[in-house]
């Protein structure tokens, strides 16, 4: 393969003729006419000819310069097919997190959503920049990644699950999935709000799969009024049955208060 491409790549070829001096100088501009010249090169080519290429132009290019073409490479600003390799190639550079903060920046000028199986796992990276900038590129192309966080809801790792979840609600705060983890928070301000985006979805088997049975075990006042106000809003004559029995199992006279007034609005719809 190598000496395919040295004997048929352009781009390599010009890499090879700027770098004949002695002194192996090259020159800026020359770089971006070796970018140039790839962006031509590779825009019909199979992401593995693209790949090999890469890894020859960063093998071979003089380390002073590497810097100034990851730069260049970043700040590609016409999104194309050739933009789209380059950046794949970059963000898989697993032992390199420059390269692939570098094809992060790049995602992100493409504004490109399917990368979002590629970044994702990149959010969790120890290496902080690129951690730093994974989240960034993922919340500026979120795409299809609500599916895949999803996944991590139930990790065994509690980083890995609340930075999930935290993502989650930025992309989508009104999330039905999400919400489901929210109502079993220890917080009793997740609850609430997991209750809220629940109840705002229309759909009343919300009433009997899970507000019942949360009525019926809640202890904080603040979340059993977002109870009943879930299940009022939801409505219909179940809805009214499960009221009328907290009415009646109900001693904290203010809260039966909000519950009679709740059954009350229920047999005006």
């Amino acid at each position: 393969m190598t000496y395919f491409f040295e004997e048929c790549s352009r781009t390599i070829n010009l890499l090879k003729e700027i770098t004949s001096d002695s002194q192996n100088i090259i020159r800026f501009k020359k770089i971006d006419l070796i970018i140039e010249k790839l962006l031509e090169e590779i825009l019909e080519k199979s992401y593995s000819y693209v790949n090999h290429l890469l890894d020859y132009l960063f093998s071979n290019l003089n380390s002073n310069f590497i810097p100034y073409f990851l730069n260049q490479l970043a700040n590609i600003s016409i999104p194309s097919k050739s933009a789209h390799k380059i950046a794949l190639f970059l963000i898989k550079a697993e032992s390199r997190p420059i390269y692939q903060i570098k094809g992060l920046q790049l995602i992100s000028s493409l504004k490109d959503s399917s990368f979002a199986p590629f970044i994702i796992p990149l959010i969790f990276s120890g290496h902080k920049p690129l951690q730093q900038q994974a989240i960034r590129t993922l919340l500026a192309t979120p795409g299809k990644s609500e599916e895949i966080l999803e996944q991590y809801l139930q990790d065994r790792s509690p980083q890995r699950k609340d930075l999930a979840a935290r993502l989650m609600r930025q992309i989508n705060p009104d999330n039905v999935k999400l919400a489901k983890i929210m109502i079993n928070s220890d917080d009793f301000l997740e609850r609430i709000e997991g209750i809220k985006i629940i109840s705002e979805t229309g759909n009343r088997k919300w009433i009997k799969r899970t507000f019942e049975k949360m009525l019926e075990i809640e202890r904080d006042l603040a979340v059993r009024k977002a109870i009943i106000e879930a299940i009022t809003l939801l409505g219909g004559k179940k809805a009214e049955k499960i009221l009328q029995i907290s009415l009646e199992n109900e001693d904290f006279t203010p809260m039966r208060n909000l519950i009679y007034n709740s059954i009350q609005i229920l047999k005006n719809k």
